[in-house]
């Protein structure tokens, strides 16, 4: 069995427990003492076969694995993934009977018909069981049809494979665990249908199609001239010369953008406006790639996979934009410190000429300041707001948007968008 834990053999009844079998064991010295042949035979016979039921057991799980297949393991809302389930047995021995059990959590929405009916649907998961037996060198396999509804990062729990004698009375089973997990994407809209401009998302288009020096690209060197900063010197090159010499930089119009989510901001709104700020976020990504910008993800919440925030520097190309879906979707409710610390943390490491781009519900005064503190720093800020925003909350000289909610066809009842790039 691959990367189990196994557990101890179970016995059904109480004869063929290990206090049973001491009644059994003592009744039959005592039979053959007074010479009860009678009692003795069948006293005899049972220890005999639970002697062997006993060793069966024990063999039955060697020479066994079990194995779970994806079809995929990332998909967009709506869209149907195959669970597939193996048992393989590698002795030259049959399996009488085998079963696996398994959990599928909540989220993900089991098919049916199935041949393994769920065994129960808690909140958290749906357990299923399959059972069978296996011939020598011989394997089984079951499919099943999942639905992902909802964005998330689902794991899939551990594998319990049992098995034991024919006779169903000692029982053993193992643990197999994986590091298995389905994730499902945000939905994906377009910016019309989030009644966001597709053009002048950032601002005024000429500003934004101007050019400008990227320092992280030096092209070449040149002499000093009268206003140069210090910055610019390039001292080796000045050595070499003799004479002061400055870096000169290349030009770009490569949109830079940065992609802020604040859970604090988003508290107050219902399950629905959260989903809907988290499709925002993605389908603006998926907009200025599309357009041959760079994004990058800064998100103060704590991630269903290890608890930290969403942290990835902007980059252009599908790569990133997958990388940003993937970061999206693990993305949960819970803060993982207010925002204004959080943001204060990562504005340093901003590249230059990076637009920040906001999604809020509720413009709290602490990203109020912040807005403000850019806008006089000679940085654009821009405002995507999801929810009903709080009277007066705008902060002047700061591009707004307001997000319209899809109409639920939009969402629901339409075939998902699936280019991310």
């Amino acid at each position: 069995m691959q990367a189990g834990r196994e557990r101890h053999t179970h016995s059904e009844g109480v004869l063929f427990t290990v206090f049973g079998l001491v009644g059994v064991a003592g009744l039959l010295l005592a039979a053959a003492r007074v010479g009860l042949v009678i009692m003795t035979a069948p006293l005899a016979m049972i220890l005999m076969f639970a002697a062997v039921s006993w060793a069966w057991s024990r063999w039955s799980l060697k020479g066994v694995a079990c194995e779970r297949g994806l079809s995929t393991s990332r998909v967009f809302p709506g869209e149907g993934i195959y669970l597939n389930l193996r048992l393989i047995n590698r002795k030259p021995l049959p399996v009488s009977w085998l079963s696996v059990r398994t959990a599928i959590p909540a989220g993900l929405e089991l098919v049916e018909p199935s041949d393994a009916a769920p065994l129960v649907s808690p909140a958290t998961a749906t357990v299923i069981e399959h059972s069978t037996a296996i011939p020598a060198y011989a394997s089984a396999s079951w499919d099943q049809h999942v639905v992902c509804r909802h964005r998330g990062y689902y794991p899939l729990g551990p594998m319990a494979v049992a098995s034991g004698d024919a006779f169903g009375l000692y029982s053993r089973a193992v643990v197999v665990e994986s590091g298995d997990a389905v994730i499902v994407y945000p939905r994906l809209l377009s910016l019309e249908e989030l009644g966001l401009p597709a053009r002048s998302l950032l601002g005024d288009t000429r500003a934004q199609l101007r050019l400008f020096e990227d320092p992280s690209r030096t092209m070449g060197v040149r002499e000093y001239v009268p206003g140069d900063g210090l910055r610019r010197v390039h001292w080796k090159a000045t050595a070499r010369q003799g004479r002061l010499q400055v870096r000169v930089h290349e030009q770009t119009t490569t949109h830079k953008v940065g992609l802020f989510l604040s859970a604090d901001d988003l508290a107050g709104l219902t399950d629905d406006d959260f989903e809907l700020a988290i499709s925002v976020m993605a389908s603006v990504a998926r907009s200025l790639v599309y357009r041959g910008g760079q994004v990058g993800l800064w998100v103060n919440a704590k991630g269903a996979d290890n608890g930290r925030p969403a942290r990835l520097p902007a980059a252009g190309g599908q790569e990133q934009l997958v990388q940003v879906l993937e970061a999206l979707a693990k993305v949960t409710r819970s803060s993982n410190g207010d925002f204004a610390s959080f943001f204060a943390a990562q504005r340093a490491d901003l590249s230059f000429g990076t637009t920040p781009v906001f999604i809020l519900g509720r413009a709290g005064s602490a990203v109020r300041s912040i807005l403000a503190d850019l806008r006089d720093s000679g940085v654009q800020p821009v405002v995507a707001q999801v929810g009903e925003g709080q009277p007066g909350g705008r902060v002047p000289g700061v591009v707004w948007h307001t997000v319209r909610r899809p109409a639920v066809g939009d969402t629901h009842g339409r075939p998902q968008d699936r280019r991310v790039a």
